[in-house]
């Protein structure tokens, strides 16, 4: 009987050293040196290139289906003519609108290595991007 619990011990003890060690996943840190084609060079001094990374939609330029209820704002001009007094437009419905939010060089960004794998998935940008170029509406 003491045999049977040494040897369960020593397979639980096993087991415990085996997945401290299997390193589940790695997340890192890296900065986009490189877009076209993607380059992202991580804190630990390693280039991980397009092809080993899952880029979410999210860090992608994408089109998206929104519903609006808007109005434009009064505007008039011409030559005078009453077809060109001051008026408003309505903008209502399902509109077809593109989001700007691919990687940038510079950009910082949080990675997780797939097990086993050359893989590694970006997360998210770590800080916010500031250089919004867009007009406000």
């Amino acid at each position: 009987m003491a045999d049977a619990v040494t040897l369960g011990q020593a397979v639980r003890e096993a087991a415990v050293r085996t997945l401290k060690s299997a390193k589940l996943c790695a997340v890192s840190y890296g900065t986009v040196t490189a877009v076209s084609p993607l380059k992202i060079h991580t804190d630990q001094q390693m280039d991980l290139f397009e092809a080993m990374l899952d880029i979410p939609r999210s860090l992608t330029d994408y089109e998206v289906d929104i519903e609006v209820s808007w109005q434009t704002e009064e505007k008039g001009g011409g030559s005078g003519d009453p077809a060109y007094e001051s008026h408003r437009h309505e903008l209502k419905g399902r509109k077809k609108v593109k989001v700007y939010n691919a990687l940038k060089a510079g950009d910082r960004v949080m990675l997780i290595r797939q097990q086993e794998a050359q893989k590694w998935a970006v997360l998210d940008r770590v800080a916010p991007d500031g250089t919004l170029e867009g007009e406000w509406i």
